[in-house]
């Protein structure tokens, strides 16, 4: 419809063009000194029309010729805003191949172009890095924060990446604190945050920021859980080695004091964390000390690891540390844990017929390495060596299958 309506509108054109050149030719006289020219009204109109058209030809023929030659610059805003395009598209693809020196050059000239100047001013600067040039990386970075506004966030995001992705774990920490400064509740900037303080071993801030990063839930729960018991696990060692060191004999519990005490509530009734410090304590001879924490924790809340822990413990008056262990048994009359756990106490009581029996009573119901290698040591140690010897190798045996 729209194709008719128009082609009748050119013939009502022609028509009304025709009829006036049927009633009144016109008459066109241009003179210029002694040159005269002299025309029709109608002729001189068909005589602009193939000038123009000529021209415009023309200029066609000397455009194209140049494009093929890559002499053309794009001069108005819809050339540059295509040539753009184009240059950003083959700056990215050639970011993918590898091709890094190119890619570099085709995202700066589409930004510079004004083409997503943020995305292509990163792009390129990723480009960069990967060249190599780290000054050139810099510039890059530079021009997309000062030409783009709003852009400080994505630029120093971008910046720590590629630090990290470098090694220059200093770098990144120093551009991330000072985002942190401007943006503290940004999600992946917390993440590349505790992905920074994680590779330094800087187990003091993973701790600290864990609360956060729980709140914000950066990371999955289980993946929080995972790093707080990494982080705790070296916290306590620390802990242990700088309360082992000569020149603080007179304080050295201060260091697993203060670790423990800045533990929350709930923290505290954790067995994982219950068990670093305990163990930490054991390491450093705090015997006493060691059985008041796993026995509480055990009262709370009954666990193989702390039980295994707290036979290993050897206290001033293992007769009451068997009694609380014994009580245990009631709730617990076929645990194996808790049996080599009472063996072993009972061992620290010289009581050698009780802690067999324990440790036999164990081995019905589990047969363990463990288990067999207590009862081989208590068995040489009474001079039965033909049967501690098949102790010991079924325990290797056990161990040897289980590895």
């Amino acid at each position: 419809m729209k194709w008719f309506l128009m082609l009748l509108l050119a013939l009502l054109v022609m028509a009304v063009v025709a009829n006036g050149m049927v009633l009144d030719n016109g008459y066109i006289l241009i003179s210029y000194g002694d040159t005269t020219f002299e025309t029709t009204l109608w002729m001189g109109l068909l005589l602009l029309i193939v000038i123009y058209a000529a021209l415009w030809a023309l200029r066609a023929l000397i455009w194209l010729l140049l494009a093929s030659l890559n002499l053309v610059v794009p001069v108005t805003a819809s050339s540059r805003l295509k040539r753009a395009r184009v240059n950003a598209s083959r700056g990215l693809l050639n970011l993918m191949k590898g091709n890094w020196k190119l890619a570099h050059r085709q995202l700066g000239r589409a930004a510079a172009e004004g083409e997503s100047p943020l995305v292509n001013y990163l792009a390129a600067a990723r480009a960069a890095h990967l060249m190599g040039d780290e000054q050139l990386t810099g510039e890059y970075l530079r021009s997309a924060d000062a030409d783009i506004p709003g852009a400080a966030i994505a630029v120093g995001i971008t910046q720590a990446q590629l630090h990290l992705s470098s090694g220059q774990l200093e770098q990144a920490l120093a551009v991330l604190k000072e985002l942190r400064r401007k943006v503290p509740t940004h999600p992946y900037m917390l993440k590349l945050l505790m992905r920074t303080y994680y590779r330094l071993r800087d187990w003091e801030n993973v701790q600290r920021l864990l609360p956060t990063l729980e709140r914000y839930k950066v990371f999955p729960q289980e993946e929080i859980r995972k790093l707080q018991s990494e982080a705790y696990e070296q916290l306590f060692q620390q802990a242990c080695e700088r309360g082992l060191r000569p020149s603080e004999v007179e304080n050295r519990f201060r260091y697993v004091d203060q670790l423990w005490d800045n533990l929350n509530r709930k923290q505290k009734k954790d067995e994982v964390l219950v068990a670093y410090c305990a163990r930490c304590l054991i390491r450093m001879g705090a015997w006493e000390r060691a059985e008041q924490l796993l026995s509480k924790a055990l009262r709370q809340h009954y666990s193989d690891p702390l039980m295994e822990l707290y036979g290993r413990v050897r206290c001033e008056e293992p007769a009451k540390q068997l009694t609380k262990a014994e009580a245990l048994l009631r709730e617990y009359p076929e645990n194996p844990v808790l049996l080599i756990a009472l063996g072993r106490i009972c061992l620290a009581n010289e009581l050698w017929g009780k802690a067999r029996e324990y440790f036999e009573q164990s081995l019905k119901i589990s047969r363990t390495s463990v288990a067999c290698n207590e009862l081989g040591q208590l068995l040489a140690q009474l001079g039965e060596h033909e049967a501690s010897t098949r102790f010991f190798r079924e325990g290797l045996e056990l161990a040897t299958a289980r590895s």
